[in-house]
Formats: C-alpha cells, structure tokens, sequence
C-alpha cells in the first residue's frame, strides 16, 4: 500500500512561487495520478517511462522528481564516515552520484564540478540528521535508516526531505517486508520571528506473507 498526504501548514497559508508544493500543471497532475495508482514495487519503472516521457518538459519533470519518491529507496555507505548508511533520492543526486549528508562528499566521485550547498544550509542539515537518526533507532528499530537532505529552492527558505527505511527482520509470518517513508517540508522566508511551511508526506508499506501464514 501507499499514502501520499499533503497536510496544512502550520500557522498561515505556505508561501506561493512557482515551484510551490500546490502544483497546478495538468500534466504534472496527471503524472501524480499514475504514480499513486501504480503498485509500489513497479514505482521505479514507472517513474522511469515518465521521466522519459518528460525530457521535453523539464519544468514539470523537475517539479515531478522534487515530490516524488523512487521508492523503495536505495541506500549506499559513507567509507569517511564510518560506513554509515545513508539513503538515495533526488534530493542528494548529481548525475549518477549521490551525496552523503555525512561527509558531504558524493559517491562515486564525481568528475565534474560538485554541487553544494551553502554553509549555512549544511549545519542545519547535519544538525537535523542529528536528530533524525535519534528519532529513527528509538522509533524504528537499530536497524531503520534516517536520512535528511536540504536544498534551496526559490520563493522560498529552503527545502528538506526526511527519509526512513526499515525492514522486517525475524518475523515468521512474512518471508519479507519492508517501510519506506519520505516527508517534504517546504520551509518559508522567516518574517518577524515566524516561518510558514508545508509538509507532504508519503509512505509505501510492502509485504509478502510466508508460505505457513498463507496455509494458515
């Protein structure tokens, strides 16, 4: 199963721009209503056939890959970071590397300039991988993955993904399962004191029962 849920923002309305989280192109809209009829494990493939479908019109397909989720994610390890796992997604993707939110360097490396984001940008975001793999282990489990990404975007503050992976382990009524999780959160420009935001969360719970529970 999969839920997406755009929640209220909190205090006032979110800020507008045209990259805002409330999408209004019909084609855009279209695509969101392939995705969440599509089976979660067929998720990738058919984000892929839209992306291809999409190389003409890169404004959609941006504002597309911003809110979607390739679930179910992808995680690599960070070898200057002691082998921590981090999980992959749009967010932290250059070409076909991906950024460690750990050592902020990107893997593979890549030949080409970097992207990166501002000091500023970076602190917070390591302070709030901090607090979301806290948040993760007591939740989750030891063995759950939490990732957080932080990116600029225009018209507004910035933009941060939460990430979660877990997998079912040591369950005699499943040979497997697995939870993936993605929360947007579209941060406005502070005025006196206060920020607007907009949260847009998504999960994808797949399950395959074992062959004595189904007999059961």
């Amino acid at each position: 199963t999969r839920r997406s849920t755009s929640r209220p923002p909190c205090s006032m309305a979110a800020p507008t721009s045209k990259s805002s989280m409330d999408a209004s192109s019909p084609t855009f809209k279209t695509c969101m209503s392939i995705l969440e009829k599509i089976p979660p494990k067929k998720t990738s493939m058919a984000l892929d056939a839209i992306k291809d479908g999409l190389i003409s019109n890169p404004e959609t397909l941006q504002e597309l890959l911003q809110k979607v989720f390739n679930f179910p994610l992808q995680s690599a390890e960070d070898p200057m970071a002691d082998n921590k796992r981090f999980l992959l997604c749009e967010f932290n993707r250059h070409l076909e590397s991906y950024r460690s939110p750990f050592s902020n360097n990107y893997f593979p490396p890549l030949s080409s300039e970097e992207q990166r984001i501002s000091d500023s940008l970076l602190t917070f975001e390591a302070h709030a991988n901090e607090v979301w793999d806290t948040y993760t282990n007591l939740y989750y489990g030891k063995d759950a993955i939490g990732s957080v990404y932080v990116k600029p975007m225009s018209g507004v503050a910035f933009l941060a993904c939460f990430l979660v992976q877990k997998n079912v382990v040591d369950d005699e009524r499943l040979k497997r399962g697995q939870w993936n999780s993605g929360h947007l959160v579209q941060i406005g420009k502070a005025s006196k004191g206060a920020a607007k935001y907009k949260v847009r969360s998504t999960i994808s719970i797949t399950m395959e029962p074992s062959n004595d529970w189904n007999s059961g």
